[in-house]
Formats: structure tokens, C-alpha cells, sequence
């Protein structure tokens, strides 16, 4: 059997200090899928006019009910 030591209970683990780099890391590989799938969607003409239309209802709304017509 072993012997509790004190100063494993209260160490620190090893891979605590890898997680900033890590972190950073997948923010990046996310960024990147981001503007891939904005660029693909933005070059796909039925995508965008779908995206575009439905922009242009909720803003058309939205100016409707401003200017209570």
C-alpha cells in the first residue's frame, strides 16, 4: 500500500499549465472554421440571397414598427 505523502495531495497537476496554450489554440481552429463557412455561404448565390432576404424582412420590420407604419 503507499504512503500518503503530503506534498502530492497539495501538488499541482502537471497539465494545468498546457490548458492557456490549449485554449488559445482551439479559439484559433474556431475562428478559422468560422470565416471558412462565412466564405463558403457568401459564394453560394442561393445561401446568400436567402440570408440577405431575411435580413432585409427583419430590418423592414423593424423600421415599421419605429416609424408606426
Amino acid at each position: 500500500m503507499k504512503r500518503f505523502n503530503a506534498r502530492q495531495a497539495f501538488r499541482k497537476p502537471v497539465n494545468a499549465f498546457k490548458q492557456k496554450g490549449a485554449s488559445a489554440l482551439e479559439y484559433m481552429i474556431l475562428a478559422a472554421a468560422i470565416i471558412v463557412i462565412l466564405g463558403v455561404l457568401s459564394t453560394n448565390d442561393t445561401v446568400k440571397d436567402a440570408v440577405e432576404s431575411a435580413f432585409e424582412s427583419v430590418f423592414s420590420q423593424a423600421e415599421s414598427e419605429i416609424t408606426g407604419e
